[in-house]
């Protein structure tokens, strides 16, 4: 089977899961056309990318754009038309206003791609109307991150298979850098925590500068990195303002390193540098490459309650629930995180569900829906 395997985004967790879903369909045995996110758009391209943030145009034009690239990819493979992945259809392709009639205009084939579903689906147990193009007869199956989606797709589109994604992680053996060295060299014998990734106000920044400057009193036995891409791009407005003030002005037993952090080897470096890492997220629903990680590297997690990250950090009993805003309770989590055997955490039971094995099961799940 030829297969069209899309994305348009370039987010380090996103163009992880692209490259991870290439290379299990050529496992499967399938012919992959990898249509990753194209080049950066010139300056008229830029402007009519901020056009598209408004009304009706953006989700029409992701589309066309997709249907082109693909179009153009099966011309020069030959000819043949390719069933289509799309590595995450959130971003772009779920418009309110977009029909369903119009996506099978312009992709007339077999197609599914991955969801991770809004908000409003946990609170609810519905999708919002802007995943309408989802009802396309074209639309093979419906591919989620998150089983609790599970029953509110089935409500929703009844008779169309629902495959569940693996909590996806690129796992590379992790790079030591001489950056790195220094930074554990700085360490010593004190547990670092750290906080990696886009640096912007949702992963409550402020609130870990806050128990930092506690634990130089209270947990001298404690270091803090905040590390990773805070470039106008990832956050922006009033809330880089106020966090590049903070950021400024950190506590003696925290570093901070802005700039960011290629995902694979170098990003894993990161990872096991640290001892604990800070998943303590604002109103994060969704699952989380990070939680995978963890797992992988064997290290405990601090995580905002509520959502599925929370669950399965509760259920595997991978590290604590934390309010963020609760300093005392954040304190309180270090200790135990400290006090707790890395033994009594399921952290290979956590890894065997996120496996390469489960991944190529639900690959064959999506390939079987493509024969329908």
């Amino acid at each position: 089977m030829k297969i069209a395997v899309v994305s348009h985004v370039r987010a380090g967790h996103v163009s992880a899961y692209h490259r991870l879903y290439v290379e299990h369909f050529r496992m499967a045995g399938c012919e992959v056309l990898d249509l990753g996110p194209p080049e950066p758009p010139g300056i008229f391209g830029r402007v009519l990318g901020q056009l598209e943030r408004f009304g009706w145009w953006r989700g029409r034009q992701t589309w066309r754009r997709a249907a082109q690239r693909i179009h153009a990819a099966e011309k020069a493979s030959g000819g043949e038309p390719a069933k289509v992945f799309f590595s995450y259809l959130d971003s772009g392709f779920l418009e309110p206003k977009l029909a369903p009639s119009e996506v099978e205009r312009w992709l007339p084939r077999g197609w599914a791609g991955v969801v991770n579903g809004p908000a409003a689906v946990k609170k609810a147990g519905q999708f919002s109307g802007k995943e309408r193009v989802l009802a396309a007869k074209y639309c093979r199956a419906l591919v989620v991150t998150d089983d609790s989606f599970v029953a509110a797709c089935k409500t929703s589109w009844p008779g169309k298979p629902v495959v569940v994604m693996p909590e996806l992680a690129d796992l590379s053996p992790p790079a030591t850098t001489p950056e790195l060295v220094a930074l554990r060299a700085w360490v010593g014998k004190r547990r670092l925590v750290g906080l990696l990734g886009v640096i912007s106000a949702k992963k409550n920044v402020a609130a870990l500068l806050a128990c930092a400057g506690r634990a130089l009193v209270e947990r001298p036995d404690l270091a803090f990195v905040i590390a990773g891409d805070f470039s106008a791009k990832a956050c922006s407005g009033p809330e880089r303002r106020a966090l590049g003030k903070k950021l400024a002005h950190l506590p003696a037993n925290c570093r901070f390193y802005p700039e960011p952090i290629s995902e694979g080897p170098h990003f894993n470096g990161w990872v096991t540098a640290c001892d604990y890492l800070w998943l303590a997220y604002r109103n994060v629903v969704y699952k989380s490459n990070m939680l995978t990680k963890a797992a992988h590297f064997r290290r405990a997690v601090l995580v905002s309650p509520g959502g599925v990250m929370a669950a399965h950090t509760v259920q595997y009993r991978l590290g604590e629930i934390v309010d963020p805003e609760n300093s005392d309770q954040v304190m309180a989590a270090f200790e135990q995180l400290m006090k707790t055997p890395a033994d009594i955490r399921a952290f290979d039971e956590f890894s065997a569900l996120n496996s390469n094995a489960k991944l190529a099961a639900t690959v064959q799940s999506v390939l079987q829906a493509f024969q329908t």
